[in-house]
């Protein structure tokens, strides 16, 4: 019996699913809750040095908004994908069995409340020029109210959403 399972995603497991894969990005896997599509091209996906890395330009929708609010504020702050392994190799080393996930199908990615892996992130960065969140300083006045609100309703305006997953 193994007290511990670890699992490895090795450099290039996505690259085959970055070039054939068509990715969603949902919100908390919810394929009632879209983000965005890289084959509609509002998802970017890409792979760095840290791992799996994702863009949306989030939409002007419901669950594009309150996402974009939720992340924002801090309320969400992990991020998840969803895959199924394609080429895997095992091996054990000092009690632990070790999972390589050298092949992976990616079928969606996105910002979530509980992520498997803590090491994750969502964060909002500028991207004026692409965002559809925010179009709307009108609608932007009525959701913030307050003294000293113009300026931050400002910077929300200019705010669009980064999804990393590290």
């Amino acid at each position: 019996m193994t007290d511990r399972i670890v699992e490895r995603i090795y450099p290039g497991a996505f690259t085959k699913a970055l070039e054939n894969d068509d990715v969603r990005a949902l919100f908390n896997h919810n394929s009632d809750m879209p983000l965005g599509r890289n084959k509609a091209g509002t998802l970017r996906l890409s792979v760095d040095d840290y791992g799996l890395r994702y863009e949306i330009d989030m939409q002007d929708t419901q669950v594009g908004r309150d996402v974009g609010f939720s992340v924002n504020r801090g309320d969400v702050t992990g991020s998840s994908f969803a895959f199924d392994v394609a080429e895997e190799t095992w091996k054990r080393s000092e009690g632990m069995d070790i999972r390589e996930l050298r092949e992976l199908n990616l079928y969606d990615v996105g910002p979530v409340t509980y992520p498997a892996y803590e090491a994750t992130t969502t964060s909002i960065r500028s991207v004026a020029e692409r965002l559809e969140v925010w179009l709307c300083y009108e609608r932007a006045e009525k959701w913030f109210s307050g003294k000293g609100q113009r300026e931050r309703n400002r910077k929300m305006l200019t705010k669009g959403i980064r999804l990393n997953t590290v």
